[in-house]
């Protein structure tokens, strides 16, 4: 009888390792999400839930209770692990600081110089700068705006990120603007169609085109024609108030959402009204995180790129608290 109780316990504890059938009636080897999740049920005593946010992109799914930021969290997993874990994102962060040019180099000025409305954060990857297109202050023609833009979108520039709470998100902006602003997104998009590749020629007759193509079999839709060197700009949006500071929370938002898009190949133009206030804070931001710098560094790597805008002398971050912010904001990151 003992035995039979050991054998349905056994049954009933330890994960299954069977992999699924395959539909060509292969097995595979691999272990499937399911028994990867009965596997950490089994050996851990708190309650599993699901964690999209995982330090470690699309290798963690799921992770016994909501460890701290920075932290797996694994069954097992101590604090020496943990702490090889947080060296793995700090020599990834000191590898990406080599990139960075010297403050005392002659190039560092060139290297940062756009316009007078924008100057490069990180050359070649993040750009901050005013709003690109017609605004109450600088910008008052349809012409210069669309100098702008062109400008940008030359640079390589297709993801466009507002830190605007005066203005709703590009796509509901009305035609006419608000309050002076004039929307850009249908400028943009119509620049970077003129842009991008000519589109293949079953295209152009109405033989494929998305739709179409939905309802054919799968080894038919693969030999679809696509458009090459096709610019697809993207518009998100964070809201701040103006000269205001920001949360942590949203502060991580803005940060994740730059790291992805440059490790993705993008380049970024980070904008709020004048490009100085909110855009030199959360830049700032995205410096320490990204790179491993200190506030004071961040800070001043912002101040001197700012500076290469042919513009009259002024401070970036503007206000002191969005300079106080970013010194807060590098205690988290110390500690997350």
């Amino acid at each position: 009888a003992m035995t039979q109780l050991r054998s349905v316990m056994a049954v009933a504890t330890v994960p299954s390792f069977a992999p699924p059938p395959r539909a060509n009636g292969r097995s595979s080897t691999r272990l499937h999400s399911g028994g990867a999740r009965r596997l950490i049920e089994a050996t851990s005593s708190r309650p599993l839930v699901p964690w999209p946010q995982a330090p470690l992109h699309g290798l963690v799914s799921f992770l016994p209770g909501r460890p701290r930021k920075g932290q797996l969290g694994l069954p097992g997993v101590g604090s020496a692990s943990r702490l090889s874990v947080r060296r793995v994102f700090c020599t990834a962060a000191s590898e990406r600081k080599q990139e960075l040019l010297s403050l005392d180099s002659v190039a560092f000025s060139e290297n940062h110089r756009f316009y007078s409305y924008a100057n490069w954060l990180v050359p070649g990857k993040v750009m901050l700068g005013r709003y690109p297109f017609i605004e109450p202050n600088r910008c008052r023609s349809r012409v210069q705006g669309e100098d702008q833009l062109r400008s940008i979108l030359q640079t390589g520039v297709t993801v466009f990120c507002s830190l605007q709470d005066e203005l709703p998100e590009q796509v509901k902006m009305p035609v006419g603007g608000i309050d002076g602003f004039v929307p850009y997104k249908a400028t943009v998009d119509l620049m970077a169609s003129a842009m991008s590749g000519p589109v293949p020629q079953e295209q152009q007759v109405g033989l494929r085109n998305p739709w179409l193509d939905s309802y054919l079999p799968p080894r038919k839709r693969k030999q679809a024609p696509v458009q090459e060197n096709k610019v697809e700009p993207k518009y998100v949006r964070f809201p701040i108030i103006d000269m205001d500071i920001t949360s942590v929370e949203m502060a991580n938002q803005v940060v994740d959402f730059l790291c992805d898009e440059i490790d993705g190949g993008k380049k970024v133009y980070l904008h709020c009204w004048g490009g100085r206030g909110r855009a030199g804070m959360l830049g700032a931001c995205y410096l320490m995180k990204a790179y491993g710098l200190n506030a004071e560094e961040a800070l001043q790597r912002v101040q001197l790129a700012y500076n290469t805008r042919n513009d009259p002398p002024a401070v970036s971050p503007e206000t002191d608290a969005q300079v106080q912010f970013v010194r807060e904001y590098e205690q988290y990151c110390q500690s997350s």
